[in-house]
């Protein structure tokens, strides 16, 4: 297991805790952390960017711990997967977080994200960014250049607020070979002890 950094993580990457109580084992109570988070983690830490990983779901912790640990972390970013049976979870939890952090920005990636990403930012608004598409070469490029808006109208697959609007940049990048992606990070999750 990868001990804690002391660096203070730019982005912490989220699987929501289910918070709607569906008591569905593989759905709330999965075996092994969410995969797309893993592969997230790796293109970061290939990228020498600081993160940190909190699986709510595969840790079986709460939305206030999970919000706790991410004030702790103080991260100007947060990044969430979502598929759209879990996005109401995704949206309360990351309400909590921006209550909790108010100047933090919020990302969703995943499938609802990729297939509707200017309608999810016009119905939820406590996101700030969309990523469509396979999301490693977007995410770090947002990651590392989110405060600059120049720079975010030339990132593929990326929608975000613009003075009131929301604009999407067509496209997305996609890893060319398989082989070129880092294995999974696995060691990043809190109780990933058998990976």
């Amino acid at each position: 297991m990868r001990s804690e950094t002391k660096i203070n993580p730019v982005i912490t990457l989220v699987n929501a805790p289910d918070m709607s109580n569906k008591s569905e084992k593989h759905f709330s109570k999965p075996d092994h952390p969410r995969i797309s988070i893993a592969y997230l983690a790796s293109y970061l830490k290939k990228s020498d960017i600081p993160y940190s990983i909190i699986d709510g779901k595969y840790e079986n912790i709460d939305s206030s711990t999970l919000v706790q640990r991410i004030v702790d972390k103080n991260p100007p970013l947060v990044g969430f997967t979502a598929m759209t049976p879990e996005l109401v979870d995704v949206v309360e939890l990351a309400k909590q977080i921006k209550e909790a952090l108010p100047g933090i920005k919020s990302v969703i990636g995943g499938p609802h994200a990729t297939a509707l990403p200017v309608e999810t930012l016009q119905e939820f608004p406590v996101f700030d960014y969309a990523i469509s598409g396979e999301g490693e070469i977007t995410l770090k490029e947002l990651v590392t250049s989110y405060k600059d808006l120049t720079l975010l109208k030339n990132i593929p697959g990326l929608a975000f607020r613009e003075n009131g609007s929301i604009r999407f940049n067509p496209g997305s990048k996609f890893v060319d070979n398989i082989e070129d992606m880092p294995i999974p990070d696995w060691e990043s999750f809190s109780s990933a002890a058998a990976y």
